[in-house]
């Protein structure tokens, strides 16, 4: 499988927050992809570690590079927005996700057996899961930038709908 990526420098005179949503939102896709070939590995009848882990691989090194870029935006529209705290929060799920990530690459490095295959069913799936809810709530965030950006200034209307969907949204360390 090749993963290609789209190079994109944050931010600059050529370069508008318009088109930084637009890589970002691709990327996305592209995420959503992985974890569903993840998914149907995990959902057939008779699953494959090998494969699936596999599947995870992939997920983690295009998850790498979208991430930094994503932060990169995060943080540059946090900057610029000091009165609007969702960027932080999603900033936050970041660090959350990664710490899923690692529960669940410790039991792949592990390699024991039905604990591993549990891990894979059980963890793999939360993760998938969070991961879906993460990039829903980043989608609702990058469309109320597109809103901003044309409006001239954000609604309260906007802002309060994004914050009650991410209120909905619990980080929880397992």
């Amino acid at each position: 499988m090749h993963l290609s990526f789209t190079t994109y420098k944050y931010p600059s005179k050529s370069n508008s927050r318009m088109e930084a949503i637009q890589i970002l939102k691709k990327e996305h896709l592209k995420i959503q992809e992985l974890l569903l070939e993840i998914e149907n590995a995990l959902n057939e009848k008779e699953p494959h570690s090998y494969t699936i882990i596999l599947k995870f691989n992939n997920l983690g090194v295009f998850w790498d590079k979208h991430e930094k870029k994503e932060e990169r935006f995060l943080d540059f529209i946090a900057k610029n927005r000091k009165d609007f705290p969702v960027e932080k929060m999603l900033l936050e799920q970041h660090r959350e996700l990664r710490g899923h990530w690692r529960v669940l690459q410790e039991a792949i490095h592990s390699r024991s057996g039905i604990p591993l295959q549990v891990a894979l069913d059980t963890d793999g799936r939360m993760l998938i899961d969070k991961f879906r809810k993460h990039i829903f709530l980043e989608e609702e965030f990058f469309d109320s930038k597109v809103n901003f950006h044309k409006t001239s200034h954000p609604t309260e209307k906007n802002q309060n709908k994004l914050l009650a969907h991410t209120s909905n949204y619990q980080p929880s360390i397992n």
